[in-house]
């Protein structure tokens, strides 16, 4: 009894140094982009990240806790961690070779994104890596060709002047097309994209991903994946194989 009620108080103690970090970290933000004069519509995002980042209201630090754990106890937490990945790139978590296994849990990043957060442009040619979607959803945008008639104000127009932000032309500039995007998918929990990008460094995206509502994954990078290359050639075959068959 005396045991039970030490761990209760200590597990309390715990969650509320959590929460004081956490909100430590918030004010420290906040103070920050007032100074900066951020647009209050940014800070929303920024605090939406946070939140989405520190479920709960509370700041834990992972790296931390991951060291202070045995070796084995380690690899067994990232293995549940990252399952959600393994499934997704068609690898069955009992017949993974435990060494490959151990070497993806090193090389997957732990991402996260808010709403309409542009995770990759059309025509980017450096796109990070292969993203795998755990929780939230995406979706996919292409460029189409939107016809204005001639002499036409394009001051109501929406053009893409930079990799996924959408803005207002200058009034009075004519014109006889402009870029719209349009969806043609949605990507959810499970859904992987940029697999190009660990193939071939030629190849531009084809859409842009954009956040639909917010998204946490995971991303292996080109560096991460080169290096799991070189020491599991299997590995290559399969991604390749795989982006092969995606491709259709």
């Amino acid at each position: 009894l005396f045991a039970d009620l030490v761990s209760s108080i200590a597990a309390t103690v715990s969650t509320s140094e959590a929460r004081r970090r956490y909100q430590q970290r918030l004010d420290l933000a906040r103070a920050f982009l007032q100074h900066k004069q951020v647009p209050f519509t940014l800070r929303n995002k920024i605090f939406a990240y946070y939140s989405l980042r520190n479920p709960g209201g509370m700041f834990f630090d992972e790296e931390s806790f991951l060291s202070g754990i045995s070796a084995p106890l380690r690899r067994e937490v990232m293995k549940h961690i990252c399952a959600p990945c393994f499934l997704a790139l068609g690898l069955n978590s009992k017949r993974i070779d435990p060494l490959l296994q151990a070497s993806m849990c090193d090389a997957l990043q732990s991402v996260c994104f808010v709403f309409r957060d542009v995770i990759i442009s059309q025509g980017e040619a450096d796109v990070p890596g292969l993203y795998v979607i755990s929780a939230g959803s995406c979706e996919v945008l292409v460029k189409l060709k939107a016809p204005v008639a001639k002499g036409t104000s394009r001051k109501n127009v929406d053009v893409e002047t930079r990799p996924g932000v959408a803005t207002k032309a200058p009034p009075n500039l004519a014109a006889t097309s402009s870029e719209a995007l349009v969806q043609v998918a949605m990507l959810a929990v499970g859904d992987l994209f940029g697999e190009m990008s660990l193939i071939s460094h030629e190849v531009r995206a084809k859409a842009t991903v954009r956040c639909a509502s917010f998204m946490e994954g995971f991303l292996l990078s080109r560096e991460g994946y080169q290096k799991l290359c070189a020491i599991y050639p299997a590995f290559e075959a399969h991604i390749t194989a795989m982006a092969a068959r995606r491709l259709g």
